[in-house]
């Protein structure tokens, strides 16, 4: 017979938003060589069209109201400013769901 386990998190009063997917920064600084991707319909949108439709970009960029005009961006160390955009930067995203697989993996 199978055992499974149950990963719990504990939030205290914290909320889910829609910022969650990613340590979103408020930043613009990396606009120089971006790439359209689309409009999308929230932040993890966001990041799956850029990690689709631009395997080499490092950085996914949306308007700071969680949705609308998406942009592939390049480079490592966005500099936090008031533009009206937010970033994510996808290797610290994708370190995020290895740790998270890894440990579901270890519940199994």
């Amino acid at each position: 017979m199978k055992t499974t386990a149950a990963l719990v998190l504990c939030l205290g009063t914290a909320t889910a938003t829609v910022w969650d997917g990613c340590a979103w920064l408020m930043s613009n600084s990396n606009y120089a060589g971006e790439a359209y991707a689309g409009e999308a319909a929230s932040p993890d949108d966001c990041i799956a069209m850029v990690t689709a439709q631009c395997p080499t970009a490092t950085i996914a960029n949306i308007q700071d109201d969680a949705h609308g005009d998406c942009y592939c961006q390049y480079g490592e160390d966005p500099t936090p400013d008031t533009d009206g955009w937010m970033t994510c930067v996808l290797d610290e995203h994708r370190a995020r769901g290895d740790a998270l697989r890894g440990a579901q993996d270890m519940m199994e």
